[in-house]
């Protein structure tokens, strides 16, 4: 009998066949008291009771399709549009969530040295593996910082003072 063995090997070629997980998260200030400030190329400066309007965009930049997606903001913001805990995200998918801030006093102001906001925004999700392939988790990190401005506060103090007794 004539037995044929062959063993074959390589290396693909073709980048586009490996599959990868990514994603990302962007936080930018784009709102002023309602006022546009996206373009603005001056440094943004608010002051108490001032409300800054936020937009977070997540994006899956991996070739993997990716669940439990979910942002972690460390500020007290209001979401306006869209939701903190995304849930599924598909490969090359954009989710884009819009927020507000009220500056405080007490929490912006009162007793800090820099008077910044300082905000930290970090997004992580799991790979949807398919095969029994093991699962990957995925995180990103953006910071945003907003300076605020010191706003001097009158204090006004009234005395009353008698002239009279009072008796006429």
């Amino acid at each position: 009998p004539i037995v044929n063995i062959a063993d074959v090997g390589g290396t693909d070629t073709n980048p586009d066949t490996t599959e990868t997980a990514g994603i990302t998260v962007n936080k930018d200030v784009v709102s002023i008291n309602g006022v546009n400030v996206e373009n603005t190329t001056e440094s943004i400066e608010v002051k108490e009771n001032d409300v800054i309007g936020y937009r977070i965009t997540v994006t899956n930049n991996g070739s993997k399709n990716l669940k439990d997606v979910n942002i972690v903001e460390y500020l007290d913001i209001d979401v306006t549009e869209g939701q903190l805990n995304i849930g599924k995200l598909a490969s090359g998918e954009e989710v884009v969530i819009e927020a507000i801030y009220t500056v405080s006093h007490e929490k912006d102001i009162q007793g800090k040295k820099d008077k910044k906001i300082k905000n930290t925004v970090d997004v992580s999700g799991i790979t949807v593996e398919e095969d029994g392939k093991q699962p990957e988790t995925v995180t990103d990190t953006t910071f945003v910082e907003t300076d605020v401005e010191t706003v001097k506060t009158l204090e006004v103090v009234k005395e009353v003072t008698s002239t009279g007794t009072g008796a006429e």
